[in-house]
């Protein structure tokens, strides 16, 4: 079904939507493990995008090793490279993403680290990032808004959103750039294969109480080298991998339980609702229960009034 409403392009089959400006455009994929598509090389296109992912996939773009990507880290790929995907978990692959201009996002990338003027088909160095959680969080009650609740959303408030959600991720990727490793051979692809098995156990299990030193202890290794090696291939601890996989998670579940932070804070392994609204209010600027309700655009104001404290305060 295709149809225009206030200047925005808008396309929704079930399985493939998009809402498009003149200058951005959100994107979301939702299909099975049974999909086509995990079997088949895929070309990206020339313009620029970054994908933030719901569900665990290892995804492997050309000239980087295979990384896993979840509600922690996001995609940064470069241009017209070649990838493929295979599904980590059961519920297959729900992803977003927002899409722009190569000159677009390297001005916007720009801002935050001055070398990706001297890569302009890969305005991130890296194909994958720590993702923020304002960032993600936008992203998650645009899609909501755009695809799932029919929202009416006004061009200027759309471009205005997806302008913060990559000038939010480009500060990210930039902020961690120089701790992450570049290093190819043997060794580094070792570090990467623990790395993931990493995010997959955190991905899949981040409502369970985790240590590093038992997370280390299946893997043979000590908690000091598990920990240095995480750092240098994601950009993050694994503290902060596990605690964004948590907030991520909880926000998601709250617009479909009620309210019930208590219910939200079990399942996702926080120590009491109160862990989880202090770590909410924390990493995103709102409590959890201002962001319970099914009110999207609501929702996406306080967000972006957050952000932008955020970004006054640099």
């Amino acid at each position: 079904m295709h149809s225009n409403a206030q200047e925005l392009a808008c396309f929704n089959d079930g399985t493939r939507m998009s809402l498009a400006s003149q200058t951005f455009s959100l994107g979301r994929h939702v299909f099975t493990n049974s999909d086509s598509e995990w079997k088949q090389h895929r070309q990206l296109t020339a313009d620029p995008f970054i994908a933030f992912s719901e569900t665990p996939i290892e995804a492997s773009f050309d000239g980087h090793w295979p990384a896993v990507l979840s509600r922690s880290n996001v995609a940064t790929p470069k241009v017209r490279s070649g990838y493929t995907r295979v599904p980590r978990s059961a519920a297959g692959h729900r992803v977003s993403w927002i899409r722009t201009s190569a000159p677009i996002m390297t001005e916007i990338a720009s801002k935050h680290d001055q070398s990706c003027l001297d890569r302009p088909d890969s305005p991130f160095e890296h194909s994958t990032a720590p993702t923020d959680v304002r960032a993600a969080t936008l992203i998650d009650w645009l899609s909501r808004a755009a695809f799932m609740y029919n929202t009416t959303i006004d061009p200027m408030l759309f471009d205005e959103i997806a302008l913060t959600i990559l000038d939010l991720i480009a500060h990210r990727a930039a902020e961690v750039k120089d701790r992450r490793s570049s290093k190819r051979g043997a060794t580094p692809k070792k570090q990467r294969e623990i790395a993931n098995s990493i995010c997959m156990e955190i991905s899949t299990r981040y409502g369970e109480k985790l240590a590093i030193s038992d997370l280390a202890d299946a893997l043979g290794i000590s908690p000091a080298y598990l920990s240095r090696i995480f750092r240098l291939q994601t950009g993050q601890s694994i503290h902060q991998y596990l605690i964004c996989t948590r907030l991520l998670n909880a926000l998601a579940m709250l617009p479909d339980t009620n309210g019930s932070l208590a219910v939200v804070a079990a399942r996702c392994g926080f120590s009491s609702h109160a862990h989880l609204t202090s770590t909410c209010t924390t990493l995103l600027g709102q409590p959890p229960r201002q962001l319970d309700r099914r009110d999207a655009i609501r929702n996406l104001m306080l967000l972006m009034n957050s952000a932008t404290d955020t970004n006054n305060s640099r």
